[in-house]
């Protein structure tokens, strides 16, 4: 007997009225006539059945969508599924894409044996009608419409042309998934004013989009190394494109700025560092000296679009560099110089310049948070808090990434809120997944004691690289939850990639302690001798001792000493062994 197929009740299908087509939610927006999903103007790919169930879901926004709701409108009823995995399987997918817990929900709420809610704020906006004009045609209408005939015939002549060559410039545009590499800019001016300033304003420009993932200095560093270069090598062109060629990036930008009669004129170019093809190109000018960082914001708000961004992406994170930075140019390169030593050299290196860039431009927003991660890293935490703070009573001034980065520093260290910089963490995350903290999110949660969360977070970190801070986080991390398995695996995958330091040494030291490994514990404490790092090492000697009753040997610390994570759960071992 053949099943009929049955009209749906009014309860199983999503209504979708003509004056409501686009729903946005956090930085998503679903488009239903388009049938797409986007966040921050960047697709994102979704199958026709999670698809669906938000589509649902979004039209009853805080209400109980039951699964039977749910089967009704996404699964026809005359086709057998194995309903419970299939619904399963898709509520994941769509979970995937908007990138939610289902632990700890921000849009899509599991309610246990019933169903599901959407628990974020939805918005709708009305799709725009154009209509067709009902006045008869006059002589200047139908020439342009054989005008217009005429050019469509034309082009549908050329179609094998154009879509050949066009199949071969789709290929040359970046995505989502590459890096580009930013060259030193090439200034003919004679003022040095313009070094290293106009770098910085470029790599500001670009990192405003979700869309571009700027190789980062610590990256070039270490390929630079490879090339058996020195660090701080200046990037030229021929430079810059091996370098990118060994860092897997796809393409480099060179800027250069140069003057005709009174005029500077800014161009930039954007080639493929694997063939050596243009990608893109532009050249804009500025009438006075003052005008500059603005003809470059201009010309890298274009090579942006041409590069493959989507417009939506471009005009929605487009803050102009002059408020996204400074009007200063001497305070960004200062700022510039600044940045260079806080990297090569360290904090201490970098006050000098981050302090005259305040007093040049008390509104510098940038700056300010950087002198707060500088003296955070002097343990200086009463300074750190007080340009911290500064910066977040400016942050209107700054570009979208950089206020988050502001807000995070903020509920992380001044005010302790860790709520609310895990949540902040998260939009940063959701909305630059290419440059988002990632792993600093997962140092959020567990400082929260959400270990779980760490860890699944880091790894997701490590997807786009391995790094020190994620092997030695995720060693920690599993410590804390006594995943002893786990630590040694980390451990020793950092051993095999050559990453080495302070915290993957103090694990290592935790557990060949759990072990009661003496022997283990006295090699670790041979790499602490002779370095900076000597004084954690004699901490855990004289934390050890302390915790065997030898309390007389144990010797007063530094200020700074570094204190075990696993203090209770060695705490814990030891009562129980």
């Amino acid at each position: 007997m053949l099943n009929t197929p049955q009209t749906p009740t009014p309860s199983s299908t999503a209504p979708q009225p003509p004056t409501r087509r686009f729903a946005r939610f956090g930085i998503f927006e679903l488009d239903f006539h388009e049938h797409k999903l986007t966040k921050g103007g960047i697709r994102i790919r979704l199958q026709e059945q999670p698809f669906r169930i938000l589509a649902l879901l979004l039209e009853r926004p805080g209400e109980l969508v039951t699964r039977e709701e749910v089967r009704l409108h996404v699964w026809p009823q005359d086709l057998f599924v194995d309903f419970d995995s299939a619904l399963n399987t898709a509520v994941g997918k769509l979970r995937a894409a908007l990138n939610d817990s289902a632990d700890n929900p921000r849009f899509l709420e599991t309610v246990p044996r019933h169903g599901y809610r959407f628990v974020a704020p939805v918005s709708w906006s009305p799709e725009l009608e154009e209509r067709v004009p009902t006045t008869p045609p006059t002589a200047s209408h139908v020439a342009k419409r054989l005008y217009l005939w005429y050019a469509l015939a034309l082009i549908v002549a050329g179609a094998a042309i154009g879509g050949f060559w066009r199949s071969r410039t789709a290929a040359h545009k970046i995505t989502s998934d590459d890096t580009i590499v930013l060259a030193d800019f090439v200034n003919t001016t004679g003022d040095a004013t313009f070094d290293d300033a106009l770098k910085t304003a470029l790599r500001v420009s670009l990192e405003q989009s979700p869309f571009f993932k700027v190789l980062s200095d610590s990256a070039i560093s270490r390929t630079l190394k490879q090339m058996t270069r020195p660090v701080g090598t200046q990037l030229t062109a021929e430079v810059t494109r091996e370098l990118c060629e060994r860092a897997g990036s796809k393409a480099y930008l060179v800027g250069s700025i140069g003057t005709l009669g009174s005029q500077y004129i800014v161009g930039l170019k954007a080639v493929n560092c694997r063939n050596g093809d243009m990608l893109a190109e532009d050249q804009v000018s500025a009438a006075s000296k003052e005008q500059v960082l603005d003809a470059l914001g201009q010309a890298a708000s274009k090579l942006r679009g041409e590069l493959g961004e989507s417009l939506a992406s471009v005009q929605k994170f487009d803050v102009p560099l002059a408020l996204a930075t400074t009007s200063s140019l001497e305070a960004l390169k200062l700022y510039s110089l600044g940045i260079k030593a806080f990297n090569a050299k360290g904090p201490t290196d970098a006050l000098p310049y981050l302090q005259r860039v305040v007093q040049i431009d008390p509104n510098f927003a940038a700056a300010y948070r950087l002198l707060g991660l500088s003296y955070a890293g002097l343990a200086q935490t009463d300074r750190a808090n007080e340009y911290f703070t500064k910066a977040f009573h400016l942050q209107d001034r700054v570009s979208e990434s950089e206020r988050l980065a502001i807000n995070a520093d903020y509920y992380m260290n001044v005010t302790g809120e860790l709520d609310k910089a895990a949540e902040t963490y998260e939009r940063w995350s959701d909305l630059y997944p290419n440059n988002g903290p990632i792993s600093i999110l997962g140092i959020v949660y567990a400082l929260q004691g959400k270990y779980e969360r760490a860890i699944e977070t880091t790894n997701r970190a490590l997807a786009f690289g391995p790094s020190y801070g994620s092997y030695a986080n995720l060693a920690s991390y599993h410590l804390a939850l006594q995943h002893f398995d786990e630590v040694q695996k980390m451990l020793d995958q950092a051993q095999d990639k050559k990453l080495d330091g302070l915290q993957i040494r103090a694990t290592r030291y935790a557990v060949d302690f759990l072990r009661s490994d003496s022997a283990a514990m006295a090699e670790e404490q041979k790499w602490f001798a002779g370095k900076p790092e000597e004084n954690y090492g004699l901490s855990l000697a004289s934390d050890t001792e302390a915790y065997h009753g030898h309390l007389r040997w144990r010797v007063n610390s530094p200020r700074a000493r570094y204190r075990l994570r696993c203090a209770p759960t060695a705490r814990k071992a030891g009562q129980s062994g």
